[in-house]
């Protein structure tokens, strides 16, 4: 789940948050058996929200 949840954060500074649909834009470069490997995650895990604030501040949430 860890693994899975840190997908979303691009660690670039400043430290943003990635939708769904942009990492796996990012991760096809890859291969697309990347993409079906991470479309398997979100099935199994969902979506995560990343509208709710960030409680430590700073950090930017990509629409």
């Amino acid at each position: 789940l860890v693994m899975y949840a840190d997908k979303f954060h691009s660690k670039s500074r400043p430290s943003a948050f990635l939708s769904p649909d942009e990492y796996a834009a990012h991760v096809r470069r890859f291969g697309e058996d990347k993409v079906t490997a991470f479309q398997s995650l979100r099935t199994e895990f969902g979506d995560p929200d990343l509208d709710r604030p960030v409680p430590c501040g700073g950090v930017s949430v990509h629409p």
